[in-house]
């Protein structure tokens, strides 16, 4: 039987459209959200971090969310993050309720938005997701229907429990030498802060991607620390919690004790607390442009590992990219 759509009247809630679609007695429709009380049904269908962006209470982040229902129940979530004066956007998270997948929705949920943004002037749209997930393969030929660029690969991501890691060789390897103490991040005193900033700035020395300065928001304070050798501050860690797991985010050591293993020292003190605040998971994101830290956690890192993958981007151009099944 042919599909049937139809549209209707703008609903208060349902900013710009609402469209019908019959498929042999079943009715899936399509709502761009921006009502909070409505949206409350679609907050499970995205990650913790973004929920918040469903309360629609902030003048300056503007999110795109589009709803799916089948037979009047909420179905599955597209949520972007735009930048409209710019023309762009990010794709956080696409979701189908696991009882509906197979069906033909998630793809018809990603014309349908990529549809919507082109609409609204979104010409660019961007994308990160982790490999290794039971639903990557399924995610990477929706983005490969609907005319986005080919994954490429952008950070290793390595996790490891407690547990599974206890045993690793390179985990307290080394006592503390002489001449060099562990301590929190937050004992760093302000001489020392601002004595790090000034050699950085006579001599830099601090890789510009690794400044512990830009990731003290809403740093773990018991896991986060530095490394104080003859009284100078020469590496820290500065961890984060993530949807439970702690980040290893921020991992440094001056470039002359490098090959001296002192970044082990760090971790090894990180690890250490973890129990302390409650974490029984690490997580680390490397750089793929860091080769000897790649190679380090291939070898080293992936035995004791409870996942071991990447994240991938993907983009998409809606001024000259179609999607391969149509649009709205």
């Amino acid at each position: 039987m042919p599909s049937l759509a139809m549209v209707v009247p703008i609903q208060k809630n349902e900013r710009e459209y609402k469209c019908y679609f019959c498929h042999n007695q079943i009715m899936r429709s399509f709502i761009q959200l921006s009502d909070a009380k409505v949206a409350a049904q679609y907050r499970s269908m995205t990650f913790p971090a973004y929920r918040r962006l469903l309360d629609f209470s902030s003048a300056v982040v503007a999110p795109i969310a589009i709803g799916t229902l089948q037979n009047a129940a909420p179905a599955g979530l597209a949520l972007l993050l735009a930048r409209p004066s710019a023309g762009e956007a990010e794709l956080l998270s696409i979701f189908v309720t696991p009882r509906l997948r197979r069906s033909g929705i998630a793809l018809e949920l990603m014309q349908r938005t990529l549809a919507y943004c082109k609409t609204h002037r979104i010409r660019n749209i961007s994308a990160n997701y982790m490999s290794g997930q039971g639903s990557t393969q399924t995610l990477e030929n929706i983005f490969n229907k609907t005319g986005w660029t080919i994954p490429q690969a952008r950070m290793l991501v390595v996790r490891c429990s407690l547990d599974s890691i206890k045993s690793a060789p390179w985990l307290n390897r080394y006592a503390l030498p002489k001449g060099y103490e562990v301590l929190p991040w937050a004992q760093v005193s302000t001489a020392e802060r601002e004595a790090l900033l000034v050699s950085n700035l006579e001599k830099p020395w601090i890789a510009p991607d690794l400044v512990p300065f830009n990731f003290e928001e809403n740093y773990e304070p018991i896991t986060s620390v530095a490394l104080r050798f003859n009284g100078a501050i020469v590496g820290w860690c500065i961890t984060h919690a993530v949807e439970g797991l702690l980040r290893f985010t921020c991992a440094f050591v001056r470039k002359d004790l490098q090959r001296l293993g002192r970044l082990l020292l760090l971790w090894d003190e990180v690890v250490a607390r973890m129990p302390e605040a409650g974490y029984s998971v690490g997580m680390w994101t490397i750089n793929f442009s860091s080769e000897a830290m790649v190679d380090f956690a291939r070898k080293h890192m992936q035995p004791y590992s409870v996942y071991f993958g990447e994240t991938r981007g993907v983009a998409i151009k809606l001024g000259t990219a179609t999607s391969k099944q149509g649009s709205l």
